[in-house]
């Protein structure tokens, strides 16, 4: 149960790892700063399938609607649970990562008690209910 943040906002990360402490079962989470490292991450990984990529859009170096934009150039979007994780709800956001292969497009809770409850439901629906594709 793999869930790949990608932010680079030193308090958003902190609440999120926060709140993974309060929920069972507890994700595996891996912190990567930038669409950089994210598109790094991919290349590393041979099997990609049964992980969640939490996905902020507005960071420096990489933005996550390019790491998404060269995810989806290399054929993986359609394979990946790409979920945009952002404090934007502009419709040219939603739009844009929809179109970039996004499986769902989530506005931040700024409250703890919030994103525990998201983590909940998320966990139990992509873990619990969904079927992932194989990405080898």
């Amino acid at each position: 149960m793999d869930i790949i943040l990608v932010d680079d906002d030193a308090d958003d990360i902190y609440l999120f790892t926060t709140a993974c402490e309060h929920v069972e079962p507890k994700p595996n989470l891996v912190v990567l700063q930038n669409g950089e490292q994210l598109l790094d991450y991919i290349d590393a990984h041979n099997n990609l399938s049964g992980q969640v990529f939490l996905i902020d859009l507005n960071m420096p170096k990489m933005g996550g609607l390019d790491a998404m934009r060269h995810i989806q150039q290399k054929g993986l979007s359609e394979k990946l649970c790409l979920i945009s994780y952002t404090t934007s709800s502009h419709p040219s956001d939603i739009e844009s990562a929809f179109s970039l292969g996004a499986k769902s497009y989530i506005t931040k809770p700024s409250k703890i008690v919030d994103l525990i409850e998201l983590l909940q439901v998320l966990i139990k629906y992509w873990f619990n209910y969904n079927h992932f594709a194989r990405t080898h």
